[in-house]
């Protein structure tokens, strides 16, 4: 509980509207720290049936468990950061900040920084869970981060309601598919 309180305090510090339904924050040094020592708390209540030292590589299990011990931190802040600006109050909660997006290199940099992970095993434990239709059409949830724009990797972001939004994402991906394949309709015969 004590990482969490604070969380909360460092929160309560750097939380600023940048819109009516809208808010930012800052990762200083102290919600670093904080959140960082949310992640080992996280890490460590989910029972993994995975031995730590099962490898793939050069990569181990447990890079993977620190990888989804910050991440869960990093994704339980930025709700706890709406929650603390709505007071608590669902109808004041600043709905146009709530997807959480980041550049990849942004997510990359931010869980290697809580995790103590370098960047390069940061980035390919992402690349695993960036939404691919050919690789989880059916349950997209496995894999919870989209890229907004189609074909521009650097833009993710994670989002906890994805069956909403996976058919925007899937028609708008298949309209660009079929602008490209066919022209966009505005050339001359």
């Amino acid at each position: 509980m004590e990482a969490i309180n604070a969380v909360v305090a460092e929160l309560q510090k750097t939380i600023k509207f940048v819109s009516t339904d809208g808010i930012e924050y800052e990762y200083s040094p102290a919600l670093i720290s904080a959140v960082t020592r949310w992640a080992i708390l996280l890490e460590q209540a989910i029972p993994w049936e995975i031995p730590e030292t099962t490898s793939s590589g050069t990569m181990h299990f447990a890079d993977v468990r620190k990888f989804w011990g910050a991440l869960l931190a990093i994704v339980n802040t930025h709700e706890l950061a709406h929650r603390i600006a709505s007071q608590g109050v669902i109808q004041n909660w600043p709905i146009g900040s709530i997807v959480h997006m980041r550049s990849t290199a942004e997510w990359d940099s931010l869980i290697a920084t809580i995790s103590g992970l370098s960047t390069t095993v940061c980035t390919e434990v992402l690349s695993w869970y960036v939404f691919d239709p050919r690789v989880m059409a059916i349950t997209p949830s496995v894999q919870p981060f989209i890229e907004v724009r189609p074909r521009h990797p650097d833009c993710a972001v994670d989002h906890r309601r994805i069956e909403q939004h996976r058919a925007q994402f899937a028609e708008d991906t298949e309209s660009e598919s079929k602008i490209e394949k066919h022209g966009s309709g505005d050339q001359e015969a």
